[in-house]
């Protein structure tokens, strides 16, 4: 299942490639145009023509040990035509950062309305409120902007302890997105773990 490549040890996936999710009764990413949920094969064929790249199960992906770093997605997001920055999100208190999103100007407006976390998902092309359906909601302290005014920092509150959208193996939602490190010799390994 891969057509890409490999550089200096490194899986590199294709430009805006996006995982495959693999669950029980089948794939989770739904075909635009019908709504029906799109098959391996039909992923395979459909992301073939863009550009080389690797196909990777969403469980080696979030999970796994071995590293492949999505190097195209700024040109994915450039080619969507998002009108985005990127944004920092860190922790006020202890100022661990828990993971990068994108805002765009709708999603700075309600972040600043509705004093949470509000970005915007550039794969679904909507408005993302961290914590709606998972419950993990990042409350807004505060927002910097850096000095060429290209990206943010948010400043926020983590009300349930989460804030990333994988799984700890107790089943919580893991504190960060950084839960692994790259070790010397290009794989991943748990941070604390040695």
């Amino acid at each position: 299942m891969t057509a890409g490549t490999t550089q200096g040890g490194l899986s590199v996936r294709s430009p805006g490639a996006r995982p495959f999710r693999r669950r029980a009764g089948g794939a989770t990413r739904l075909d635009r145009l019908t709504g029906r949920p799109l098959s391996l094969a039909m992923i395979i064929r459909w992301r073939s023509p863009r550009a080389q790249g690797t196909i990777i199960a969403v469980d080696e992906l979030e999970e796994g040990t071995g590293l492949a770093l999505d190097f195209g997605k700024l040109a994915s997001v450039a080619a969507g035509g998002a009108h985005v920055v990127p944004a920092v999100l860190q922790d006020a208190e202890s100022g661990e950062v828990l993971f990068i999103g994108y805002v765009n100007e709708e999603a700075l407006r309600t972040s600043l309305r509705e004093r949470i976390a509000v970005l915007w998902s550039t794969s679904r092309n909507e408005l993302w409120r961290k914590g709606a359906t998972s419950g993990d909601v990042l409350e807004l302290a505060e927002i910097r902007v850096n000095c060429e005014q290209n990206s943010l920092l948010y400043l926020v509150r983590r009300a349930t302890g989460g804030a990333c959208h994988t799984r700890s193996d107790s089943g919580s939602a893991r504190p960060s997105c950084y839960y692994r490190m790259i070790t010397d010799e290009l794989t991943l390994r748990p941070v604390g773990s040695g």
